[in-house]
């Protein structure tokens, strides 16, 4: 859900951190997957006949994707036949680098990212979302502070990423309440930043996500306002890139579907994933777990139906409509110019990815869950 504060430049600079992150991508998986420290296969799926094994590179940021955790840790993936080269960053700045570059097929953006690829017009498709992050954002503060409601803001100081989803999520929920941004006195901090400051006092409130409101509660914060219950929406998204999905539409459409199972999954029983997002993102299992259940995860179904904030398939009021709001954002306090409109969004989105996916899991691959 971070970003950089430069994402239009970066785009085009594959930085030596992010060869670094490519180079050395497995990171842990192995000894995560291969010592089988997670839960027992959750989900029967029989796909009639087997795939053969396709290989592909996924990038992805931990947090908001219980989709991946949940697909990872029951096995989904080996399921629809796909072999993952998982890659763990941080930031947006290096999925969009590697994007350009055509060194992933796959990747987990948030917000800004996303509007910033469109934008740049890089050779990707959005195939599938993930949530509506703005239940999982929002505003943080010590009881010091004197912050116990969004009116309370004007002549305070809150910590923020600037340009990430959190900071649009704040602008569109302070403005949805009429609270003028200009009094409020915004901190740019990254997470570990505002981690540390809450830890020696410097920093007494911050609009942040998931992961790391969970570790600010650990420090004697409180959750004041989350932004869905102010108007806020802020979806993230899975891209492919044009060339694997021109080369590879079927695995593309195992890709979503291993996605989706993983979405239902997380939604029935997120103790299955809490352990892989636990140990990915440093929290606890449990913390993970009341994140999980707190998060409307994206399936096929939202995809394609018309009445979500996240549907691809209603462009008025819809996935494209709701991340250009977020984009309108970014261009008015100049960290995207020229923000991709709705009609843009639209024809960024491969509706065609989830229709063969729900073809796929009606047809040649059946799941049930065994729990």
């Amino acid at each position: 859900m971070n970003t950089s504060k430069n994402l239009t430049a970066a785009v085009w600079n594959l930085s030596s951190s992010c060869r670094r992150v490519l180079a050395c991508t497995a990171l842990s998986w192995t000894a995560l997957h291969g010592a089988n420290v997670f839960a027992q296969d959750a989900a029967a799926a029989n796909c009639n006949p087997p795939f053969n094994a396709t290989p592909i590179t996924v990038m992805y940021q931990p947090s908001g994707a219980s989709s991946y955790f949940y697909a990872n840790a029951a096995h989904v993936w080996q399921k629809f036949g796909l072999q993952l080269k998982p890659i763990k960053i941080e930031a947006g700045q290096s999925e969009l680098a590697a994007l350009s570059t055509g060194s992933v097929d796959f990747a987990f953006l948030g917000g800004p990212p996303t509007l910033t690829a469109i934008g740049r017009k890089l050779p990707v498709k959005i195939i599938f979302s993930t949530n509506d992050v703005a239940h999982l954002e929002g505003l943080i503060a010590l009881p010091a502070s004197g912050i116990k409601r969004l009116a309370d803001l004007p002549g305070k100081t809150v910590a923020v990423p600037k340009g990430s989803s959190a900071w649009v999520g704040m602008h569109l929920a302070l403005a949805k309440e009429g609270i003028p941004i200009d009094k409020v006195h915004i901190l740019d901090l990254s997470p570990n930043a505002i981690q540390a400051a809450f830890s020696n006092g410097t920093v007494q409130a911050a609009w942040i996500w998931d992961t790391w409101i969970e570790r600010l509660k650990s420090l004697g914060a409180k959750v004041i306002a989350l932004e869905n219950a102010h108007g806020a929406v802020e979806p993230n998204s899975w891209v492919v890139s044009e060339q694997f999905l021109k080369q590879n539409p079927e695995a593309v459409a195992r890709f979503v579907a291993a996605l989706n199972v993983g979405a239902q999954g997380a939604n029935r029983n997120p103790g299955v994933a809490a352990p892989e997002f636990s140990m990915l993102t440093g929290i606890s299992s449990a913390q993970a777990s009341e994140i999980m259940k707190a998060e409307p995860t994206f399936t096929i179904d939202t995809g394609l139906g018309s009445d979500s904030p996240l549907s691809f398939v209603n462009t008025d009021s819809g996935f494209a409509a709701s991340l250009a709001r977020s984009g309108a954002v970014l261009q008015k306090y100049g960290i995207l110019p020229n923000a991709p409109t709705k009609a843009d969004i639209a024809s960024a989105i491969d509706v065609g990815a989830l229709k063969d996916a729900k073809a796929l899991l009606a047809g040649r691959c059946r799941v049930s869950a065994s729990h």
